[in-house]
């Protein structure tokens, strides 16, 4: 590798002293012709890397969106073939008595409000992207949203045999925040946390204060984020497609929810994962004179 680095910078050097040795000997009109046309071939050159760049770019997005809708599509059959199922258990009397009438119609209840989840996180992103999506910012205390959260999130907790822990730092300032959205970001964090856990389903929520930020800590034990996908979680419609994460559901539209919520809080959200030991996802809120109170 040493020695690659070595030839391209001889050649770096040699080439531009060679190309000035050649031209010297033409006349100053001949000159001025091969200056030109070395310019237009730079030009067309940086042109035609701009393009490429920008041609990849978008069939990279179009490949995302093309998973997105294939991901979205199974995520919405699912549901609805379960619900369709129990319907018609239900028309035809298929149960033994009210206990399992009821189970059918809790199995209903709760993939109806899965479809609604959906159905909601489509539609903000499309807000976001039109650039619609209000706010209504009120005086708040962050630990009691997190609290209303985790309380929300109670029943998958159960339901994926999780245990959750909080530890959240006393007499933090109030912040000036839309408690809804903030609660969504931190139920998409949750929820990752259970979903890409395997035998260890442990989440825990850490609260303090660092460098004028509250700061917010979703950490799992889950399979972990390789390096190289970091840096793109947060992009729209971006899913890790590894052998570990590629059969869990999901649209890919949850991390780049959370950036935009927390950047429109004028904070920011960061992630720092080791493949088969977990990931630590941190909401930073802004503490400002504008933005807080004791």
């Amino acid at each position: 590798m040493r020695m690659v680095i070595v030839y391209l910078l001889m050649i770096s050097i040699l080439v531009p002293s060679l190309l000035l040795g050649f031209i010297s000997i033409f006349s100053l009109q001949t000159k001025a012709y091969i200056w030109v046309v070395l310019l237009l071939i730079a030009i067309i050159t940086a042109s035609a890397i701009v393009i490429f760049r920008m041609m990849k770019r978008e069939m990279t997005l179009a490949q995302r969106k093309s998973d997105f809708v294939s991901s979205i599509s199974h995520e919405l059959k699912t549901p609805l073939t379960s619900i369709n199922m129990f319907v018609e258990m239900l028309l035809l009397k298929l149960y033994k008595n009210e206990a399992d009438e009821e189970e059918y119609l809790n199995v209903i209840q709760k993939e109806c409000n899965r479809l609604i989840r959906l159905v909601d996180r489509v539609l903000d992103f499309a807000k976001i992207e039109n650039k619609k999506m209000e706010f209504h910012y009120k005086q708040e205390s962050i630990n009691e949203v997190i609290l209303y959260t985790v309380g929300i999130f109670q029943p998958q907790l159960a339901e994926n045999d999780c245990k959750i822990t909080t530890n959240l730092a006393e007499n933090l300032p109030q912040l000036q925040i839309d408690k809804d959205v903030i609660s969504e970001a931190l139920l998409n964090l949750l929820n990752n946390a259970v979903k890409y856990s395997l035998e260890e389903k442990r989440v825990t929520i850490n609260t303090y204060i660092v460098n004028n930020h509250v700061a917010i800590e979703v950490i799992d034990k889950g399979i972990g984020i390789p390096e190289y996908h970091q840096k793109k979680i947060f992009e729209p419609f971006y899913r890790v497609n590894d052998s570990l994460s590629k059969d869990a559901e999901g649209t890919g539209l949850g991390l780049a929810y959370v950036k935009y919520i927390a950047e429109a809080h004028e904070g920011k959200v960061t992630v720092q994962s080791e493949v088969g030991h977990g990931s630590k996802f941190t909401l930073l809120l802004t503490i400002s004179k504008r933005h807080c109170q004791k």
